[in-house]
């Protein structure tokens, strides 16, 4: 169950929203072998008097597995941070992307943590 959170100071247009949505999520998909029906994306945009520095900050949070490897991160990173670039202009060498691997038992669908058995 990823779940992306894209950071951005100050608005962009919704179709730019929506590819890169789109993007973030068949990257992961592709890369991961995860389904697109278990990828979440979020995109916040804040205010620039919010924000004490201006480039976007991505976040990748998601259940540790094996086959989730550095060869595998680092191509979802590289992939999406150049279409980020692509999309809106914002340089790419500034943007901070960070992947949290996640115990299974630290998460849960439904209530039911994913490194647990059912309760009885």
């Amino acid at each position: 169950m990823p779940v992306v959170k894209v950071e951005l100071v100050g608005k962009q247009d919704a179709a730019v929203k929506k590819e890169l949505m789109e993007y973030i999520a068949e990257q992961i998909s592709t890369v991961s072998n995860t389904p697109l029906q278990n990828i979440y994306v979020f995109i916040n945009e804040w205010d620039a008097e919010n924000v004490l520095r201006k480039d976007p900050v991505i976040t990748l949070d998601w259940v540790a597995k094996p086959d989730r490897d550095a060869a595998v991160k680092a191509e979802i990173m590289k992939n999406v941070v150049n279409k980020l670039e692509e999309l809106t202009g914002i340089d790419k060498s500034g943007i901070p992307f960070l992947i949290t691997d996640l115990p299974p038992d630290s998460v849960s669908v439904g209530g039911v943590a994913r490194g647990c058995s059912q309760p009885k």
